[in-house]
């Protein structure tokens, strides 16, 4: 079987971002059914149609072992931890809980930190929102509340991410990347690029330090301590444009790039010489990459095309023979396809091995089953 879990989702409109929310119902989760919340941005026809949304899905269970594990070949436990006897009797069916605000202008990218919603508009502004999480997770949801609407850029962007420490960076077309104070409330235009930003890193473990990645394939590290200049600059791309940067929150050295014409790399950043590993096995753009958040070698890519999941503790020769007629690298170990333009995918902080991803068909839910 391929899936331990699998739902499919279809909104009103597609959706170009997504985040999940950290919620209070315990990390390391792996018993069934599960439950998440998520803020969701979308792209609709008219400025006005648009909404951010947020989602709490609930009663998600696994697959029918009958159905969906009956190859004799199949390595199965039922005291695996996340599936009893008792869990395999019951047939769940998902919940699905929608609350959202209307949102003028379709939503490039949405990201949260503790109870607050930052979305990047089409129209080339920022907004910030509140929201409850912790009285989401044990009542109703409820519909985020604004709190302020940032003008400050000038042309539209995508790169957007919240520091470790909830500072907020947002970086434009024009190449312009700004901080948002505390409050959110305000922000300064901290460093300028000659090319389009397209994605944004803050360092997990030195509070005052961001990756940005640009148009052209290079990538600068950057240090609110010294506004206007950037720390270090690497041609990352081979003059591809870099569209998705990861950080690893475990092992902080290193640094994903993922780029325009379908290679992506990991990156050493006390050398920051040549990649440790680089794959060019997609065909089409890298859209989004991150690391799992337990697993210091896995990390998940998207493409055009599906999501694809790799572990960078496989060693080449340990399946050459095996792959000796396959362009496949041994280190992909799962592939999600089938849903055309991939926009991004993200792990699940707390529920062990999940993922979400949204595409021009909608949102997949799914958990590996060899993961």
């Amino acid at each position: 079987a391929a899936y331990k879990m699998h739902l499919a989702l279809q909104g009103e409109w597609p959706s170009l971002s997504f985040d999940f929310v950290q919620d209070t119902w315990g990390q390391g989760r792996t018993r069934f059914p599960h439950q998440m919340l998520a803020v969701v941005g979308t792209q609709a026809d008219l400025p006005q149609n648009n909404s951010l949304q947020v989602w709490k899905l609930s009663d998600l269970g696994r697959l029918d072992k009958d159905d969906d594990e009956n190859d004799d070949n199949q390595d199965y436990d039922s005291t695996d931890g996340d599936h009893s006897d008792s869990e395999s009797d019951i047939d769940y069916d998902p919940v699905f809980e929608n609350s959202h605000v209307n949102h003028h202008g379709g939503i490039n990218r949405v990201r949260n930190h503790q109870g607050i919603i930052a979305t990047w508009s089409d129209t080339g502004k920022v907004t910030l929102y509140t929201m409850d999480v912790e009285g989401m997770c044990t009542d109703n949801l409820r519909a985020p509340e604004h709190l302020f609407t940032y003008g400050g850029h000038s042309s539209e962007g995508y790169a957007m991410d919240f520091s470790t420490k909830g500072i907020l960076a947002t970086g434009d077309n024009n190449g312009a990347i700004h901080v948002f104070e505390s409050d959110y409330k305000k922000a300064q235009l901290m460093f300028t690029a000659d090319k389009p930003i397209e994605d944004l890193q803050w360092s997990p473990n030195e509070s005052t330090v961001l990756a940005a990645g640009e148009t052209g394939g290079f990538a600068k590290i950057y240090d609110v301590r010294a506004p206007n200049r950037a720390m270090l600059t690497k041609d990352l791309g081979n003059k591809s444009d870099i569209n998705a940067l990861a950080w690893s929150n475990l092992v902080t050295n290193l640094l994903g790039s993922g780029c325009d014409d379908g290679t992506w790399s990991v990156w050493d950043l006390r050398k920051f010489e040549e990649p440790l590993a680089r794959f060019t096995s997609h065909t089409t753009p890298i859209t989004s990459m991150e690391w799992h958040p337990t697993d210091e070698s896995m990390l998940v890519v998207s493409d055009d095309v599906g999501s694809f999941v790799y572990d960078l503790s496989v060693e080449e020769e340990e399946t050459q023979k095996q792959n000796e007629e396959s362009d496949l690298p041994p280190q992909l170990l799962f592939v999600h396809s089938g849903s055309p333009m991939t926009k991004e995918v993200h792990w699940h902080p707390q529920i062990t091995s999940c993922l979400m991803s949204t595409a021009y068909d909608g949102f997949h839910v799914f958990i590996p089953s060899n993961l």
